[in-house]
């Protein structure tokens, strides 16, 4: 990553904590909820999925977890333009020859996502509660 690269993320660590959201916190917090009221009066609120990638992108840069595992050959070209495009959030399209990984890529960007949402049994998976 370039200097401004490490300058523009620095600035963002800066930024509050984000609690990124694994099954132990989740039961920890949301275990004992079982209706929408309940769930708006804990503090729980929708983010939009660009918004999730970011603060889960912010999370593993501030912890040094590597980002995109077995991409090799683009850390100096593609994996630090995905960063500023994620970290803007921005839409992206990956454009190239065969075997240049772009499924690896895209297949890796759910890793950004919290691996779990507070839900009701009476609600339809696609729902957001």
């Amino acid at each position: 990553m370039d200097d401004f690269g490490l300058r523009f993320a620095a600035q963002w660590l800066k930024q509050k904590p984000f609690d990124y959201m694994t099954e132990s916190n989740m039961h920890s917090r949301y275990s004992d909820i079982e209706t929408l009221g309940q769930l708006k009066e804990s503090g729980w609120t929708s983010v939009p999925v660009q918004e999730e990638i970011r603060n889960n992108l912010i999370a593993k840069i501030k912890v040094g977890e590597t980002l995109f595992p077995g991409i090799r050959g683009y850390n100096q070209s593609v994996i630090p333009e995905l960063q500023h495009a994620l970290l803007a959030k921005h839409d992206f399209i990956l454009l190239g020859l065969r075997g240049q990984a772009k499924t690896r890529i895209l297949r890796q960007l759910t890793s950004f996502l919290n691996e779990y949402r507070p839900g009701s049994g009476g609600l339809k998976l696609m729902m957001i509660p």
